[in-house]
């Protein structure tokens, strides 16, 4: 009886404890997500002025958004 006992805590508690870090893992993709999206509204911004004469800014910063989005899935793909 003890041993069934054990055995489950010891699963539940890794099941816990996986559910967190996948939790966390979320929240630091998230994260790092926003800052550069929001570093390439910036770099867009200076690129679209500078090259383009102010035109073709949504078409940088979704390029620019893509490729942050596909670096980051590739760097934690499980």
């Amino acid at each position: 009886m003890t041993t069934i006992a054990l055995n489950y805590s010891k699963s539940l508690l890794e099941g816990l404890i996986g559910s967190v870090k996948k939790s966390l893992q979320g929240i630091m993709i998230g994260m790092m997500i926003a800052r550069q999206t929001q570093a390439n509204q910036k770099v867009a911004e200076q690129i679209s002025k500078y090259e383009y004469n102010g035109e073709n800014y949504w078409q940088i910063l979704h390029e620019l958004n893509a490729a942050t989005i596909n670096s980051i899935q590739k760097e934690f793909k499980q």
